[in-house]
C-alpha cells in the first residue's frame, strides 16, 4: 500500500492515541527535512512584522521558496491577509466552508482540536495520501489535540499551505515549521473533492 510505502522510508510512523475518549490514528513525524531554516525564516519575518516592515517581512518569507523542496505559490501582502490564515485557505478558499452569522465558523471551534468532530460536517478521518484531503499538523497533550497548521494534500507526498498570514508554497509532508508540531492526521470529504483538485491545478497553474 502507498501508505506503507511513505511511512517505511523513515519520515513519519503510524501511532495510536486516545483524544477525547477515543482512539484515533495519526501520524507522527519522524525525519525533519532542513526545519530550523524555515523556523529561523519564520522568526525573522516575524521580526520584521513586529517593528511594522510588513512588506520587508513579506520578502523574507517568501524565501521559504529557496529551501529544498519548497516552492512558492502565490505571493501574498502580510498586510492584507491578517486575518487569512492557514485555515482560511483550506476551508474558505478551498473547501468553500462559510462563517456562521458574522460568529466564528464552526471549523474554528473546537472541530480543529477533535478529529472525530469533524465527521457531523461531512469530514471523515481517513489513512489515504490522496489529493484533495486536508493534512493537521499539531501536537498531543493530556488526550487532547492541539491543531497548529492545515494543508492539502496535492499528491501522496507534498502538500499545498498558506503560512500564516504570508505566501502560499508547496512543500513536502515532513517540511514543515518545527512550531507546527510533530503529529498530523489526514481527513476527507468526497463531496467536494473535485472542487478542491480544480482549484488546486489553477493554482498550480500560475506558476512559471
Amino acid at each position: 500500500m502507498l501508505q506503507n510505502k511513505i511511512v517505511s522510508q523513515g519520515f513519519f510512523r503510524i501511532v495510536k492515541k486516545r483524544i477525547n475518549g477515543h482512539i484515533v490514528e495519526l501520524y507522527k513525524l519522524q525525519k525533519r527535512i532542513e526545519c530550523a531554516e524555515i523556523t529561523d525564516v519564520c522568526i525573522m519575518a516575524a521580526n520584521e512584522t513586529k517593528v511594522g516592515n510588513f512588506k520587508k517581512a513579506d520578502e523574507v518569507f517568501s524565501t521559504l521558496g529557496n529551501v529544498h523542496d519548497i516552492m512558492l505559490l502565490e505571493w501574498r501582502e502580510r498586510v492584507k491577509d491578517e486575518e487569512r490564515d492557514c485555515g482560511w485557505f483550506v476551508m474558505r478558499r478551498l473547501f468553500g466552508e462559510e462563517t456562521d452569522n458574522n460568529e466564528d465558523p464552526w471549523y474554528r471551534k473546537s472541530y480543529f482540536t477533535d478529529p472525530g468532530a469533524w465527521q457531523g460536517h461531512g469530514y471523515a478521518l481517513t489513512t489515504h495520501f490522496r489529493r484533495g484531503n486536508i493534512i493537521v499538523y499539531g501536537n498531543v497533550f493530556d488526550e487532547k489535540y492541539q491543531a497548529v497548521h492545515y494543508g492539502v494534500l496535492n499528491d501522496e507526498y507534498n502538500v499545498v499551505s498558506k503560512m500564516g498570514p504570508y505566501h502560499v508554497f508547496i512543500h513536502p509532508i515532513s517540511l514543515i515549521n518545527e512550531y507546527y508540531g510533530d503529529h498530523f492526521y489526514l481527513l476527507e470529504n468526497n463531496v467536494l473533492r473535485n472542487g478542491v483538485v480544480s482549484k488546486l491545478e489553477e493554482l498550480l497553474s500560475l506558476v512559471p
